[in-house]
């Protein structure tokens, strides 16, 4: 780990997530007060949700957490099909094959204490995407657009005509297309922006807009649904 001045790391599924999270910690920097989060948190990739795919990406990052002035560690994680208390004994269990029973001492039903060796603890704090019915990060920013998803919401009759037809597609993958097709072809109905469509109308595009004042948004990052998840962030400030 390069930079020095990084003592918190943000572990979060996919790459793509890192954009999201990323946009929405430069984007409450300047609407909300004391939440200067700046250079102290590196985030990393998962690459999915499932035990040994976190328990990899996890040891990767053992000779940071020994290593470097690491204070807190956050997980990001989607709910998806498992309640919030199978998702943390995920997370219990993974930290205990790797570090030992005796490191890991449960503080709450988010955050552990995870004893890294004699003279360092390292404070682990999970989030869990949960609002009813919002399970992941693509359902939460469906309920963030800023225009109509005429075109996105079209996309139901094919996924239900596919799904009788005997086609396998995980809602998972539904859902990130849903989200691609909303910013091609319904944030970008706009002409200004689709006049410039490699600028603007991709899900990493829509995201970098958020932050450039002249420019249409399509997600809104002001929505009351965003406030917990605001202040889990919010508590990797330094």
């Amino acid at each position: 780990m390069a930079n020095s001045e990084v003592t918190n790391i943000l572990l979060v599924e996919g790459n793509s997530d890192i954009k999201f999270f990323e946009t929405l910690i430069n984007y409450a920097n300047r609407k909300i007060e004391n939440f200067d989060i700046g250079n102290h948190v590196k985030f990393d990739s998962i690459g999915g949700s499932d035990f040994d795919i976190t328990e990899k990406a996890i040891k990767s990052l053992v000779t940071d957490l020994r290593k470097n002035p690491i204070k807190k560690f956050g997980i990001i994680m989607d709910l998806d099909e498992k309640s919030n208390e199978d998702r943390f004994k995920q997370i219990q269990d993974i930290l205990t094959n790797i570090f030992g029973k005796t490191s890991v001492e449960k503080k709450s039903n988010s955050e552990i204490n995870l004893k890294i060796n004699e003279q360092k603890t390292v404070l682990v704090s999970c989030y869990f995407i949960e609002n009813t019915i919002i399970t992941n990060l693509e359902l939460l920013l469906k309920s963030i657009t800023t225009i109509e998803p005429v075109a996105a919401n079209c996309l139901k009759n094919w996924y239900d005509c596919a799904i009788a037809s005997g086609r396998n597609i995980r809602r998972s993958d539904y859902l990130k297309f849903w989200r691609e097709v909303y910013v091609r072809y319904d944030y970008c109905s706009d002409k200004k922006l689709l006049k410039h469509a490699a600028e603007n109308c991709t899900v990493d595009k829509s995201y970098s807009n958020l932050l450039i004042e002249d420019k249409a948004k399509a997600w809104d990052f002001d929505h009351e649904i965003l406030n917990d998840l605001k202040e889990f962030l919010k508590s990797f400030t330094n």
